[in-house]
């Protein structure tokens, strides 16, 4: 069963990054029904991450592609409290990350800084420095989002730039930070012809 669960997970998020969400959940599906916690369960420590958790989270992003809100929502939500269950440092920082940017693109945005908040909790509570950029980044975000121009470009640009975010050599999010930059200027300068 290793094997097919593992085999569904990679194919759901390969589905995911070429644009074809309704694959991804039939793959997500099959990963989640093969799922068993006791033989799976420990796999988190050889792949990173929790593959019950990392696939809600990719299910929850295909249900949100194809229209099914509450759904993705709820996966996430699920992934998030699986994750709390494992006790796997990474799979929790990787299920906060997640959920922000459903809170964030569904409009909640007070839901998302409460997820930017725990993510920054955990991720100084570990040391984990990439996770650290990645509340940053997400708070720029939420920024943007806000209508908050000025503060989004100053916070995200000053990661972008970041020496000792660049010294971890992690590109996570980068070029969509970048765009949420750029799309803040315009959204600032727009607002100022008003």
């Amino acid at each position: 069963m290793v094997p097919l669960v593992i085999g569904h997970r990679m194919m759901a998020s390969t589905m995911s990054l070429i644009g074809a969400p309704a694959q991804s959940r039939k793959h997500c599906d099959q990963a989640l029904a093969l799922y068993d916690p006791v033989e799976h369960g420990s796999l988190a420590m050889r792949f990173g991450l929790d593959l019950r958790v990392a696939t809600l989270l990719t299910r929850s992003a295909a249900l949100q592609t194809l229209g099914y809100l509450d759904c993705g929502l709820a996966d996430a939500e699920d992934a998030l409290s699986s994750a709390r269950a494992t006790g796997h440092a990474p799979t929790l920082l990787w299920a906060l990350s997640s959920l922000e940017k459903v809170y964030l693109f569904s409009g909640n945005y007070t839901a998302a800084n409460a997820a930017l908040n725990k993510l920054g909790a955990v991720a100084d509570e570990k040391g984990a420095f990439a996770w650290k950029t990645a509340e940053i980044t997400g708070r720029g975000r939420l920024f943007a989002l806000e209508g908050k121009p000025a503060e989004a470009v100053q916070v995200l640009t000053s990661v972008l730039s970041d020496a000792a975010q660049q010294s971890t050599g992690t590109t996570m999010y980068q070029r969509f930070n970048l765009y949420c930059s750029v799309t803040s200027t315009r959204l600032g300068a727009a607002l100022a012809k008003r």
